[in-house]
């Protein structure tokens, strides 16, 4: 377990890609464009994210980052952060420049500056472990950075690496955020890491959940939600 707290409140999620279509499609697709007219369940066969090259996401402007995306919190107001931490990762390969600094990534609030952050944990998981193509996972506890921001912030990541180029890229990143406030529930919120291959073979994949407290009677509701 990562965090666990009861309280009045809630969890809310900032996150985003860092991997985009670089307009080379297979099968036909001739710009990424025509990702956005195939929606399921007639889609083309080449409409698929695995049939295009990847490319960095970079909006922040700054030619010393070499990737970067956004995303906005928005909590309530009067809402106290507990706990926030930052998990990111990608589809990784050793032979890669920006492997080795796979665990340090960057990060800037609402147009403030880049601050450098280290992973807590890296996770290195290979096809022999049964999760696919060589990928990466890190962790790093961020709650300070988070308390010292406003409740409604714009989070910008920089300097997430993941391999470019072929098909069957991913990349990503998500804070999760814990926080309190008088006006909610009172909930028991926990924060688990955890880590499973999830594909389209139907294997059943079951996930044990403890430390979850009830009250002795009336109704008890369960939510769970996957990054």
């Amino acid at each position: 377990m990562r965090s666990s707290t009861s309280a009045k409140g809630s969890i809310d999620f900032v996150s985003n890609a860092i991997l985009q279509c670089d307009g080379v499609g297979g099968g036909g697709a001739l710009n990424c464009a025509d990702l956005d007219t195939q929606l399921p369940p007639t889609f083309a066969s080449w409409s698929q994210n695995n049939d295009h090259a990847a490319e960095y996401i970079d909006i922040d402007g700054d030619p010393t980052t070499f990737s970067s995306s956004s995303d906005s919190l928005d909590l309530a107001t009067c809402s106290n952060v507990v706990f926030a931490g930052i998990y990111w990762g990608g589809r990784a390969s050793t032979g890669d420049l920006e492997f080795d600094d796979r665990g340090d990534i960057r990060i800037d609030a609402n147009g403030d500056g880049n601050t450098d952050v280290s992973a807590d944990v890296i996770i290195d998981a290979a096809a022999a472990e049964g999760l696919g193509n060589r990928v990466y996972y890190c962790f790093a506890d961020k709650t300070t950075l988070v308390q010292s921001n406003p409740s409604q912030s714009l989070y910008t990541v920089a300097d997430i690496y993941a391999r470019l180029g072929g098909t069957n890229r991913w990349g990503g990143w998500n804070i999760v955020v814990v926080y309190e406030n008088d006006l909610l529930p009172m909930r028991n919120l926990n924060v688990f890491d955890g880590l499973v291959n999830a594909n389209n073979t139907g294997t059943e994949v079951e996930v044990g959940i403890s430390g979850f407290l009830t009250p002795a009677s009336g109704p008890v509701t369960f939510e769970v939600r996957a990054l």
